[in-house]
């Protein structure tokens, strides 16, 4: 389950990326070619590129960073847990 929630956590996170990439481009609106190559450099070092990995991304990577390592918090608390054989009540 959990390594379900990392591939899933993943794919969202590129896939908001790059509809925040697109909907900051339709925000900012239409402009003439060579201001649009300077401006889609800058929404690209924000987000990344929606075309490619949006692992460049100066916003998102810090939230894949983030994600991982609660990903990997809460299962080396659960093998903690299980070596222990503790029950630990999640519900608090």
């Amino acid at each position: 389950m959990l390594l379900c929630t990392l591939v899933v956590g993943y794919r969202l996170l590129d896939w908001g990326a790059a509809w925040l990439w697109l909907g900051t481009t339709r925000l900012i609106g239409p402009h003439e070619l060579d201001v649009w190559q300077v401006i889609s450099h800058g929404v690209t070092l924000l987000f990344g590129s929606p075309f490619q990995d949006s692992s460049t991304g100066i916003l998102i990577e810090p939230l894949r960073v983030c994600f991982l390592a609660a990903v990997l918090e809460t299962a080396f608390s659960l093998s903690k847990d299980a070596r222990t054989g503790e029950a630990v009540d999640r519900s608090r």
